[in-house]
């Protein structure tokens, strides 16, 4: 499920999109509606715009959000993601911040998701 949000984000931006801004200004939601391709595909999903918020507020000071507290806030909202969405929207969500375009981010989230301990 989580693979098949991915490619509808694709589907719907194009896969030469580049989500622009520096890692420290992205969000999950902005003006309301999803922003990055996490957020996006998380929406998909079924997770709420307050929710998505909540992640995004849960990065205090400016720090990075974690993928560990992203985990929390879905946890705590009574979405669960197995091991293997986590690992692909992780690893989609990190070639995002390198400024890869989404297509090839989420084809090679697919063919070579990153391992846990690299992301939390």
């Amino acid at each position: 499920m989580a693979l098949e949000a991915l490619n509808a984000v694709v589907d719907e931006k194009g896969g030469d999109y580049v989500y622009e801004g520096g890692r420290m200004s992205r969000t999950y939601v902005a003006y309301d509606e999803p922003s990055c391709i996490v957020g996006n595909a998380l929406h998909r999903l079924g997770v709420p715009i307050p929710t998505l918020v909540e992640v995004d507020r849960s990065a205090i000071g400016g720090e990075v959000v974690s993928s560990r507290k992203v985990l929390d806030v879905l946890e705590s909202s009574g979405f669960i993601l197995d091991n293997d969405a986590v690992m692909l929207l992780a690893t989609a969500q990190v070639l995002q911040d390198a400024e890869i375009p989404w297509g090839d981010a989420v084809r090679e989230a697919r063919e070579e998701p990153v391992e846990w301990r690299v992301i939390h």
